[in-house]
């Protein structure tokens, strides 16, 4: 095998876009080569290039082909591709690609949130990155894949099939996203399930950046945390207001019957579209909360690193963000997930750690759901047990991704 000596890493609109939990996957790969080899140069394809995450992260970004804002890319083809386009950005992903030796795309790279079409959409997006990489002879491979219950558009089943026939090793996360390829007749000889990279990750403990956001996390005198961090689906029409108002009754009568008081801990911050905000929808949710419960909600933008270490002080963690219960499991902290929408982001992870019981439909009622919440609170030092027995042995397989996409 020839020594790799620049990696150029891409997402479809997934990193360098205000969601730790994505960084957080970006962060264990570029981790996992500089273990495999310090001398391999990284670069980053982001919407929104970061000098300040790039010197956090080790790595160099440059402009990718996704418009700056979503309202600019409506009508449009990808950024550069169009008649009136600045295309300043295009001649540096070409030398970028000319002196790369491998692409590797991550993330949720065949998604059908919304619909996708030539050169339009996130599975498009995947796609055509994949088609210049064999122009300029680059190996591919990808990581960190979810491929979910619901995919079946033809065009996604043309782009699985594109990536079967000239991907070196794809990733996936679960048993549950295997199958999914499987289904679409997808090379299984290139397929490696290895679970969520973001279990990988390694960040040193800091009590400094935890006492400056979040000061009373050291003032316990007895009391226990339960961090909070909810998202909304902003691609639905759904009743908020009805959603916020179950939230914060469930809330409440966990924090009274435990005597905890709430953290609400963000976990991603563009403003690209309404409510992808978590700190809007943890005020709305705070504003509905009883009178009687004490709660802290951060509201400044935060770092990877900084919830990964306010995360660690809890007692426990309630979410319906992967990545955020991720941070919490990786750190011995029994977490209550709620069910989303989207089938086989959630329940299949949970059930690769046999946590079963650690996921609920908020569809159930009210004084069901407390109490099956409060049984989890009385048994959450068990989640040690869980720990060493799957969540340790998962950490060290996925901080060696780059080895195995590799080798």
């Amino acid at each position: 095998m020839n020594k790799i000596k620049q990696v150029i890493i891409a997402g479809a609109s997934t990193f360098y876009v205000k969601n730790l939990g994505d960084d957080a996957m970006l962060l264990n790969l570029v981790q996992s080569i500089k273990r495999y080899d310090k001398s391999i140069k990284i670069i980053l394809l982001a919407r929104h290039p970061n000098k300040e995450l790039d010197k956090m992260y080790g790595i160099k970004s440059i402009k990718t082909f996704e418009f700056d804002k979503r309202k600019s890319s409506i009508g449009n083809f990808f950024f550069g591709l169009n008649s009136d386009d600045n295309t300043g950005h295009l001649e540096k992903i070409k030398k970028t690609l000319n002196k790369s030796d491998a692409i590797i795309l991550a993330g949720n790279l065949f998604m059908e949130l919304f619909p996708n079409s030539f050169l339009k959409g996130i599975a498009s997006y995947s796609a055509f990155l994949g088609t210049l990489a064999k122009f300029f002879n680059l190996k591919i491979y990808l990581t960190s894949v979810n491929l979910l219950n619901h995919t079946k558009s033809d065009i996604t089943k043309q782009y699985l099939s594109f990536f079967s026939d000239n991907a070196k090793k794809v990733c996936v996360r679960e048993d549950n996203s295997y199958k999914n390829f499987l289904k679409f007749k997808f090379n299984p000889r290139k397929l490696k399930v290895i679970g969520d990279t973001a279990f990988g990750i390694k960040i040193n403990n800091n009590d400094n950046l935890v006492k400056k956001i979040c000061p009373s996390l050291f003032k316990k005198n007895d009391v226990k945390f339960i961090g909070v961090c909810i998202r909304v689906e902003y691609w639905k029409k759904q009743n908020l207001n009805k959603i916020f108002k179950k939230y914060a009754k469930i809330l409440s009568k966990l924090a009274l019957k435990t005597n905890a008081k709430l953290i609400f801990i963000p976990n991603a911050f563009s403003k690209a579209r309404p409510w992808m905000d978590d700190r809007v929808v943890n005020r709305e949710i705070a504003k509905l909360l009883d009178k009687k419960v004490k709660y802290f909600s951060i509201n400044q933008e935060l770092n990877l690193f900084e919830v990964y270490n306010i995360i660690s002080k809890l007692d426990m963690h309630i979410t319906n963000r992967r990545h955020s219960g991720v941070f919490a499991l990786s750190q011995k902290i029994q977490t209550i997930f709620f069910e989303t929408s989207l089938k086989g982001h959630l329940k299949p992870l949970l059930d690769s750690l046999s946590l079963h019981n650690n996921i609920i439909d908020l569809e159930n009622r009210t004084e069901n759901i407390v109490n099956k919440i409060l049984r989890a609170w009385k048994t959450r030092n068990y989640i040690r047990k869980i720990y060493q027995k799957k969540i340790f042995p998962l950490r060290k397989r996925v901080q060696r991704e780059f080895n195995i996409l590799v080798n």
